[in-house]
């Protein structure tokens, strides 16, 4: 296993990934059965990749390999191979989220309710940029100002 990968060591691979698939498998319970890459696997595997720090997908699979092993019941070991990964979430990475996002849609609308924040002026914001761009510098802009700092 890459070292790298670990996140600095036992504790996090310990600790961490294994609440984090604790708390998603319920989640994606109808994913649930079959053998090898099913869309459970897929689905854990995908989210656990995308959160790992390893500096190449290859290494992300080696990491995420072994915390699935423990995870996952000892019939339903996903295949061994990056490949195979990747020929499975072609197959099942769509559908193999949907719980999972559609969970944290809900769970997202309820906190942003109960915070009284779902809607700003009957609009619900999906999204902010922070970015500070400069329009062009012409005499029409001059009232919009600057976004760097002011020199």
């Amino acid at each position: 296993m890459y070292r790298a990968s670990l996140g600095g060591g036992h504790a996090a691979h310990g600790v961490y990934r294994h609440a984090l698939v604790r708390i998603i498998t319920p989640l994606l319970e109808p994913l649930a059965g079959g053998v090898g890459w099913s869309p459970l696997a897929v689905a854990l595997a995908g989210v656990l990749m995308s959160l790992d720090p390893a500096p190449t997908l290859r290494q992300r699979f080696e990491s995420v390999l072994g915390v699935l092993d423990a995870a996952l019941s000892r019939r339903r070991r996903t295949g061994r191979t990056f490949q195979s990964f990747v020929k499975a979430l072609s197959v099942h990475g769509p559908a193999a989220l949907t719980p999972l996002s559609e969970h944290l849609r809900a769970a997202t609308r309820a906190a942003a309710e109960q915070a009284g924040r779902w809607s700003c002026n009957g609009l619900v914001p999906v999204g902010a940029d922070g970015s500070k761009f400069d329009a062009p510098r012409t005499i029409a802009n001059e009232p919009l100002g600057f976004a760097g700092k002011d020199k």
